[in-house]
């Protein structure tokens, strides 16, 4: 797919200023069109400017943001477009993520923009995945680049529900946005590029997703402390005795989630249920299991985090749905005990 993408948008620019490519998986909404028109002549000559995008990630605006678009270090290729001297710089150079890491404000800029680079990176060199946009995304942070995107999206992938992704058969609510019908009208553009700190933060947080030997490590080192305090007669009640709480949710389905489910009750602490981003089953353990699509209220409730390797994602994103104030990392849970 990466080569038929790259001849493709080699051929239109080879004929055309401006290119844009869709893939099967994006629905755009009505004026997307005019506002990828307005944008491409708007910075058509500020080269700081690499590419335009009609979709994002959910992130939050902030209130007192007054324009039509945001700027973004980490480029979208959700109906994506870009200009034929921008595309000019393109290459798939292998050597541009260690030349970034030796450059201090390009590292800066590297490491705000998804620690999923690295993943994805180490898989273009093993072979285990062919993705041009890893190289489009090098190059923009490597010429301290920035990408346009819409507050209000005009173009939503669809690709993450497990049935419709062109590149993901993993269901997952993580990237979900919401579509925005505008009517045909002059977007407020700046004149200038302004980074929101808060909207690169939340960028940065949704793509951060942890390599499988991070959520290995963590998983053991959890497991090392719990046999200790087996071992060591530390029960695991203590500390939820000395915080007054009778009843608790879980969130993950993970292997320290069923240990969890094993033992509260077993010392009088009751398990409310299971949490989840996005559940394919609805029992757990014996235990039902909830998602973000479920109308129940835990603001007061607490909450055991068990895939703690995402925690300050999870904490975001219950915060965001449920309000959810009370959640509790289930390895300074155990740390606390064992101290």
């Amino acid at each position: 797919m990466a080569n038929s993408l790259i001849s493709g948008i080699e051929y239109v620019l080879e004929r055309h200023e401006t290119v844009i490519a869709l893939e099967d998986d994006v629905v755009l909404g009505n004026g997307y069109s005019e506002y990828m028109e307005q944008c491409f002549e708007k910075y058509r000559y500020n080269s700081d400017v690499t590419c335009i995008a009609g979709g994002g990630w959910p992130v939050d605006i902030p209130e007192s943001y007054q324009y039509d678009v945001f700027f973004s270090y980490r480029s979208s290729s959700i109906a994506w477009g870009t200009w034929r001297d921008r595309w000019q710089n393109y290459k798939r150079d292998y050597t541009l993520f260690a030349s970034i890491n030796r450059d201090k404000d390009k590292k800066a800029i590297l490491e705000r923009s998804g620690k999923d680079i690295g993943h994805i990176m180490e898989a273009q060199v093993l072979g285990k995945c062919d993705s041009w946009a890893l190289f489009w995304t090098l190059m923009q942070i490597n010429q301290k680049g920035v990408c346009v995107i819409p507050t209000r999206y005009l173009a939503q992938d669809i690709g993450h529900d497990g049935t419709h992704g062109t590149n993901s058969t993993i269901k997952t609510t993580r990237y979900d946005t919401v579509l925005y019908n505008k009517p045909d009208r002059k977007m407020k553009l700046p004149d200038n590029i302004i980074i929101v700190d808060s909207i690169i933060d939340q960028i940065d947080m949704i793509l951060s997703l942890p390599s499988k030997a991070e959520r290995l490590e963590t998983y053991n080192n959890i497991l090392y402390k719990w046999i200790f305090c087996l071992y060591n007669n530390k029960k695991i009640s203590t500390y939820f005795k000395k915080n007054n709480i009778n009843s608790v949710y879980i969130y993950g389905l993970t292997d320290i989630a069923k240990l969890l489910v094993q033992q509260l009750p077993l010392e009088n602490i009751k398990v409310n249920g299971i949490l989840v981003l996005c559940k394919d089953k609805d029992e757990f353990c014996g235990y039902p299991v909830y998602d973000f699509s479920d109308n129940i209220d835990i603001a007061n409730e607490p909450i055991i985090v068990t895939p703690v390797y995402d925690m300050k994602y999870i904490k975001y994103s219950m915060n965001k749905r449920f309000n959810a104030q009370r959640l509790i990392n289930v390895e300074e849970l155990i740390d606390n005990i064992i101290n």
